[in-house]
């Protein structure tokens, strides 16, 4: 199914702050990046309550997330990844990346 019209988001609207003036004009030759939230394949509420529960739980009978599962569950569905990338194509854009990768220590 192609896009073949804006629809504005609900909140994504930005009111420029007082006294804000433009930068100057845009060197469309430059190239320029932009980071796609997406929503998470799962609901938060979903999460909410194996926290929710987990929590519940003594610390000794608690069993934690993976990254796998936590991703699974957080992470974007191919679906919408795929509809972003669609729309990308559609604006002769280029999606550079499809998910991201976290690293660092458990504490």
């Amino acid at each position: 199914m192609a896009v073949t019209e804006f629809v504005p988001l609900a909140g994504s609207r930005h009111v420029a702050l007082p006294e804000s003036r433009p930068a100057g004009p845009v060197d469309e030759s430059q190239i320029s990046s932009i980071t796609v939230r997406t929503r998470p394949a799962v609901g938060t509420a979903v999460l909410e309550k194996q926290i929710a529960d987990m929590y519940a739980q003594p610390i000794s009978q608690r069993s934690y997330l993976s990254r796998d599962e936590l991703g699974q569950m957080q992470g974007a569905s191919a679906e919408d990844l795929d509809a972003v990338e669609q729309y990308a194509q559609q604006h002769n854009l280029v999606v550079s990346h499809r998910r991201a990768t976290t690293s660092g220590t458990s504490y």
